[in-house]
């Protein structure tokens, strides 16, 4: 009797833990099938695509491609194929440093120039540190080659940035006193990984990295003439729904970005993160440890990873975009679950990532209301008072400019150069132009009168808009103004026109001139992220003797001197 119950029970376990698998696997397929009708549009003939790939608890779970890697030749995506992951690479370059500094070879805290003796002094010291975590106050290297003529598509070398760094005789801010993404810092880590270890990023990162993960398919690529097999080229549409087309990827310098590999290897990593082989669990806390400023204001970024939300799950991640590569990666420790998502063209990659976090632990979309519910999501009505008094122009002076307008009711967001967007105001106080809210505002009263506003992004407070006046010119303070500016440091000259209506400026690399709107009495700004703003300097007459040029995304007040023979200038 005793045996033949305990046969019993036996058989019900085993009945239930068939049941329990059929059921998991049941459920692994509803989610494998939802994560493919995300990628739909790209799994088909002619189309660029993707390569995706999740961690769950330290194992694969999936990994699947869709589209085609060359178009020319309708060579599919496969698991093989190489991508270049731009920024995502910074994590490795981190990750080098890193390692060198647990083998007591770099000083987290010293200052650069011990490694790096040809770099300027700047009157502050600059420590690793700092280029890690985006507090150097360099200036950024892709604005200084745009305005020496070198653009997305130019053969860049490592050399040729090096160089060009070297020239620079001042900072965007103190280092330490501020958090601005700068790819320079990362170039200059490269150069370090060389100076401590005598090995270039490429083969330090091979024998203390990829080898040891198991990542054959992994490179730092210095060399744009290497062949590499099974290379995904990219693509960008022709208009909006023209041809597609090849966009030339031609960068050869390490660092900020340069690796190569798969989502295979990729993924290897992703378990190398909570499980570490190469490389300690310590140095995944210094990576993903937010850096405090000067100031004890503590700002999100680690050592080339960032904190970020997807589909309400807390990851670290870090995305990467160059020559249209859409590229993302992101680590869920609460969840021990990674996705590694690379795709060749640059089609809203974070919105991708958010559906596919979304099919494993919000399916059905009842977490992301509840959450969005208690954060005050919900559209609120405004008076129209309010929207008339809010309608007006907004400026940073390290972003583009943003304009409220109000039209027939309603109130409208526009950048320079876009499109308005109708405007939601929410419960919370907030209102944005897009969903979901990875970018929102905030307007800020003062005595009753609106006097800026603060721009969110990720739910954190990123920057403030102050309310302006646009400047009216008139002809003649326009023809003062026009000229030839030249700058020794990027090595080009910016030179300003006046048509008879408006002031134009350009540069010999730059395909067309481009409008100068005037924004306050010495600040013009432009559609272009070449010159994204020029300000005038006067000398003790009043003449416009020099300009200088803010560029968004991380160069400031960088000097022009006037070098023409106008009236304006004798």
């Amino acid at each position: 009797m005793k045996l033949m119950r305990c046969l019993l029970v036996l058989q019900l376990a085993l009945h239930a833990g068939v049941s329990l698998a059929s059921a998991e696997s049941e459920a692994a397929d509803a989610r494998h099938r939802a994560v493919d009708a995300i990628f739909e549009k790209f799994d088909r003939p002619g189309s660029p695509g993707a390569a995706l790939g999740i961690v769950r608890n330290g194992a694969v779970e999936y990994v699947r491609t869709y589209g085609s890697a060359d178009l020319e030749n309708e060579t599919p995506i496969t698991q093989q194929t190489m991508f270049d992951i731009a920024s995502v690479s910074k994590q490795f370059t981190a990750y080098a440093v890193l390692l060198l500094a647990r083998d007591g070879k770099v000083n987290l805290e010293a200052d650069i120039r011990e490694y790096l003796p040809y770099m300027p002094d700047y009157g502050w010291k600059i420590t690793t540190r700092h280029l890690l975590q985006h507090t150097s106050g360099l200036r950024e290297q892709f604005r200084l080659l745009e305005l020496a003529g070198h653009d997305e598509r130019s053969p860049t070398s490592q050399q040729q940035v090096l160089n060009l760094v070297k020239r620079q005789r001042a900072l965007n801010f103190e280092p330490g006193t501020q958090f601005e993404y700068c790819n320079t810092g990362y170039i200059l880590l490269a150069e370090i990984v060389r100076a401590a270890s005598g090995k270039s990023l490429r083969q330090f990162a091979q024998e203390r990295i990829f080898e040891p993960l198991g990542m054959t398919h992994s490179l730092f690529y210095d060399d744009t003439g290497e062949l590499i097999a099974h290379r995904a080229y990219s693509y960008e549409r022709a208009g909006e729904n023209g041809p597609w087309r090849r966009f030339l990827d031609s960068y050869s310098y390490l660092g900020p970005t340069g690796v190569q590999t798969t989502i295979g290897d990729l993924l290897k990593w992703a378990v190398n993160m909570a499980r570490p082989r190469a490389g300690d669990a310590e140095i995944f806390q210094q990576m993903t440890t937010w850096g405090l400023l000067k100031d004890g204001t503590q700002f999100n970024y680690g050592m080339g990873l960032t904190p970020w939300e997807f589909a309400g799950e807390r990851s670290v991640h870090h995305s990467g975009t160059i020559a249209r590569f859409g590229l993302l990666f992101a680590h869920f420790p609460e969840r021990d679950f990674s996705v590694a998502l690379l795709m060749n063209t640059d089609d809203g990659k974070y919105s991708y990532m958010d559906r596919v976090v979304a099919a494993y632990f919000d399916p059905d979309g009842s977490r992301r209301a509840a959450r969005e519910q208690a954060a005050g999501f919900a559209e609120a009505r405004v008076k129209d008072s309010f929207l008339r008094a809010a309608a007006g122009d907004y400026m940073n002076p390290n972003d583009m400019m943003l304009s409220l307008v109000y039209r027939n009711g309603q109130l409208f967001l526009q950048e320079r150069g876009g499109e308005p967007v109708p405007v939601r105001f929410r419960k919370n106080g907030r209102f944005d132009g897009s969903y979901p809210q990875w970018r929102s505002y905030r307007l800020r009263e003062r005595a009753g009168k609106i006097v800026g506003l603060e721009a969110y992004i990720d739910d954190r407070p990123m920057k403030y808009f102050e309310r302006v006046v646009t400047t009216q010119w008139s002809a003649e303070e326009m023809t003062q103004i026009a000229g030839r500016y030249f700058s020794d440091e990027v090595d080009s000259t910016v030179e300003i026109t006046f048509d008879g209506r408006r002031l134009l400026a350009s540069t010999i690399w730059m395909d067309q001139p481009t409008e100068l709107y005037a924004v306050t009495p010495e600040r013009f700004e432009t559609d272009s992220a070449v010159l994204h703003a020029v300000l005038l300097d006067r000398d003790s007459q009043g003449r416009v003797s020099s300009i200088r040029i803010d560029c968004y995304g991380g160069l400031k007040d960088l000097p022009m001197r006037r070098v023409d023979d106008s009236p304006a200038n004798r």
